[in-house]
């Protein structure tokens, strides 16, 4: 679960939102069972807390996190692929706060999407088993590819 570890080590979050995090790592693939009430409790925290760390990585509260955090783990095909995400691709005109977000998940592993003449995307270099697509903006991207795209909601 490579994405919560990460987001043990930014500064942004406070002792209470860091157990939050810890309790989230600790779920592993079972972010199914997730609520926002059973993450206050079990964190010793409050649905506040739960909901300020959210938002300081970038979500508009936990139901959104929680989406992204699915999304991550590919709960659906059963597989904990967070634990191989090695890269993480960004459009280079992407929102500043999902760069930012990118840069605080994986700071070693962005990449820069690279676009052909005609503007669309070049995704030849990524790998589905390993590659994450995160962007702020609704993309068609090629189904062919396979790559997880993860889709970061604006801020209100």
């Amino acid at each position: 679960m490579d994405t919560v570890r990460k987001m043990m080590f930014t500064d942004a979050l406070t002792s209470s939102e860091r157990s939050v995090a810890n309790y989230i790592l600790n779920m592993g693939s079972r972010v199914d069972d997730l609520s926002l009430e059973r993450v206050a409790r079990e964190s010793f925290t409050s649905n506040a807390t739960v909901v300020r760390m959210c938002r300081k990585l970038g979500f508009r509260g936990f139901r959104d996190f929680r989406t992204a955090l699915r999304r991550t783990l590919c709960i659906q095909t059963g597989a904990d692929a967070s634990q191989n995400v090695r890269r993480i691709w960004l459009f280079p005109n992407e929102r500043p706060d999902v760069a930012a977000l990118a840069y605080r998940l994986l700071p070693s592993g962005v990449c820069f999407v690279p676009l052909r003449a005609d503007g669309t995307a070049d995704l030849s270099a990524a790998n589905p088993e390993t590659d994450l697509l995160l962007t702020g903006t609704p993309r068609s991207i090629d189904p062919a590819v396979g790559l997880p795209v993860l889709l970061v909601p604006a801020r209100a």
